[in-house]
């Protein structure tokens, strides 16, 4: 028979810990690396929260979930009053200047869905194989 034990359960857990946030790290840099960028709100709206448990990626741009798990063809959104800013739009043969105003709640269709890209599923799957390298317990001597 062979027996294992830990002798230091805090220090056990604490270095499992650290080591969990520490994959986390790798886990959300890769997604900063993968997370499309149009106008660069997303990547801004996401952050790593480091839990007594483990680690939380999170991204909270409105549209996050849209963009990482598609939207199914045939699917109506709902939107929500709000205010238009002043901006530019060009048409044909210039350049229209539109005046800040209230745009009416509305549903937005999707007849052709939007394919996902899944940032933050692929960056995981990126780190998986590495992923013994942030549990191994470091031992001091």
């Amino acid at each position: 028979m062979v027996k294992w034990r830990v002798k230091n359960l805090p220090e056990f857990l604490s270095t499992f810990l650290d080591g969990a946030h520490s994959l986390g790290e790798a886990v959300f840099a890769e997604t900063q690396d993968r997370v499309p960028v149009a106008s660069g709100d997303l990547k801004k709206s996401g952050r790593l929260i480091k839990t007594q448990t483990g680690f939380i990626i999170e991204y909270t741009a409105p549209y996050a979930s849209r963009v990482h798990d598609g939207v199914a063809a045939g699917e109506i959104e709902p939107v929500k009053s709000s205010k238009v800013r002043t901006h530019s739009r060009k048409m044909k043969t210039k350049t229209v200047t539109v005046t800040e105003h209230d745009r009416e709640a509305h549903t937005r269709v999707y007849p052709d869905g939007i394919e996902g890209q899944p940032y933050i599923t692929d960056a995981f799957k990126a780190k998986e194989s590495e992923i013994p390298k942030y549990m191994v317990l470091r031992r001091s001597r």
